[in-house]
């Protein structure tokens, strides 16, 4: 009599009833594996369509920056060009040439005091080109038009060392405080006195005046363009709002 819990599978061996049978495993390609979430809501976004008020957002935001680069560029361009013009003009101011330049022998027997005399006289003088007067790296005169940059250490440091020059020298002068164009004319006292007598035209009241009119300029222009980007996306919407379509503007 055969064992009722002994069971013989198709080959014919025997199989024991309480043996889990495993099933086939599933192929490796057939398994899909999940994505983060991160990475599935960058790819949603991806191949989402912008909606309308972000095609509205996009063209307002890029036609104020069009106009805030071309506004910016012209303005920069506009400064410079302008800028440059007064620098010529400046420089041509000084052109003649200083005319105590045949005098400097005798201002030599007395620097500080003929000096100090001649730009006296040229302070009462009309135009625009001022004169200081230095010796031994010490201003001891100047006039109204050169107050400013007479009393910026740096120009007069360059001029203590441009008087030791045989020859007239033009240069310009650029700080924080004062801004010019000027000529040195040497003077070799008599006792060794290093002098010079200085033609100055000075930029500092036009540097100023031009960059406060740039500012004003700049933040009109910003206004400018906010008003045209405001004005491209409230047209926008105003059009967007006439159509009947299901999503929400």
């Amino acid at each position: 009599m055969s064992d009722p819990q002994l069971e013989v599978d198709v080959d014919g061996r025997p199989m024991d009833p309480d043996a889990v049978v495993a099933g086939p495993e599933p192929e490796a390609w057939l398994v899909k594996r999940s994505e983060p979430r991160w990475q599935v809501w960058r790819d949603h976004n991806r191949r989402r369509p912008p909606s309308r008020a972000e095609r509205r957002g996009r063209l307002a935001a890029a036609t104020a920056g069009t106009l805030i680069g071309v506004l910016g560029v012209s303005g920069a361009i506009s400064y410079v060009v302008q800028w440059q013009d007064t620098v010529s003009r400046a420089l041509d101011a000084l052109k003649p040439g200083n005319p105590y330049w045949m005098d400097v022998w005798s201002i030599a027997k007395d620097p500080a005091g003929r000096i100090q005399s001649i730009v006296e006289f040229q302070g009462q003088q009309p135009g625009a080109t001022g004169w200081i007067g230095v010796v031994d790296g010490k201003v001891v005169a100047s006039t109204e038009s050169a107050a400013a940059s007479s009393g910026d250490p740096g120009l007069v440091g360059a001029i203590d060392r441009a008087a030791s020059s045989e020859t007239s020298t033009t240069d310009s002068y650029s700080s924080r405080s004062s801004i010019c164009v000027y000529e040195v004319t040497p003077v070799h006292g008599d006792a060794g006195e290093r002098a010079a007598l200085v033609r100055v035209v000075d930029l500092t009241g036009t540097r100023d005046g031009m960059k406060r009119g740039y500012l004003a300029y700049g933040l009109v222009a910003l206004g400018v363009a906010g008003a045209a980007g405001g004005g491209v996306w409230w047209g926008l919407g105003r059009q967007l709002n006439r159509k009947i379509e299901p999503e929400e503007v």
